[in-house]
């Protein structure tokens, strides 16, 4: 009977023993869930609020409008419509992961804490400036990230042999000739952040923004109703055309370089296309 006894206890800690295996929150098997950061989650809200689906707040907050907003995004570009800001979802809105996203470790890291790069607020707004001289930003010193200065970071890493991140890391203040804290020159530069050769921002076969006749025409319209235009809509970029184009751009805050660069069509309200979203 002893004998018996014993055999059931055994038996019953093995059972335990298996299920706690199986259910322990610590084990390495977890899956562990994807989840954005309150930037990329502010960056999203910023380019779907761009492209006309979402009017809410820029505050790195989930709300029925932006979850909204995401399931139309996603069910437009072949994504399931979960209406949550996942990694696929973010890759086809063109945000950046964050290392600890992408499983990348620094050079030296050895399983311990991961120190982040960080940009202040005095260094984001000397990026602003520095890029305004530059003739690629025409917005606001105010030291906070907006899309057009993301994409002024972006021209601005194409030309100089960097990754079009749209992000101030390491290797891009250095560029722009911006000083980094005691803090941050001890964090080397991530190889991630430079370009590679046939890439996006390599400067190798960069390839040049144009207005396609149809948004020229389009602009061309909209000039002759604010007066600034007396022409037909060619769809061609002529002379009296691109003397309106600057008029308008002076009056709207804009660069005024004649030409329909993607600031300017997006100022217009112009739509562009799948193509030169990513330029």
């Amino acid at each position: 009977m002893f004998k018996t006894l014993t055999t059931t206890i055994l038996f019953v800690l093995f059972l335990f023993n298996a299920a706690g295996a199986q259910t322990s929150p610590g084990s390495d098997s977890e899956r562990k869930s994807f989840r954005p950061t309150k930037t990329q989650i502010t960056s999203a809200q910023e380019m779907l609020k761009s492209g006309g689906s979402y009017s809410g707040p820029s505050d790195g907050k989930y709300n029925e409008e932006f979850r909204d907003s995401l399931k139309g995004f996603q069910m437009a570009n072949g994504l399931e419509g979960s209406g949550k800001l996942d990694e696929a979802t973010l890759g086809k809105l063109g945000i950046d992961l964050t290392d600890s996203q992408k499983g990348v470790k620094p050079a030296g890291a050895s399983g311990g804490k991961r120190t982040v790069f960080r940009v202040n607020k005095d260094q984001i707004s000397k990026a602003q400036e520095t890029l305004k001289q530059k003739g690629l930003y025409s917005g606001a010193e105010d030291g906070k990230y907006s899309k057009g200065f993301r994409d002024s970071i972006k021209e601005f890493q194409s030309a100089n042999g960097l990754r079009r991140s749209g992000s101030l890391n390491r290797a891009t203040l250095e560029k722009l000739g911006i000083g980094l804290t005691e803090s941050q020159s001890a964090i080397p530069v991530n190889p991630n952040d430079l370009a590679t050769a046939g890439s996006k921002g390599s400067g190798k076969g960069r390839r040049v923004f144009r207005a396609n006749p149809d948004q020229i025409s389009s602009v061309q319209e909209m000039l002759a109703a604010k007066g600034v235009y007396s022409g037909a809509p060619t769809g061609k970029l002529d002379p009296a055309t691109r003397s309106a184009i600057k008029e308008w751009q002076e009056g709207n805050s804009v660069k005024p370089t004649g030409t329909l660069n993607k600031e300017t069509l997006v100022a217009m309200g112009i739509p562009l296309t799948d193509t030169q979203k990513e330029m």
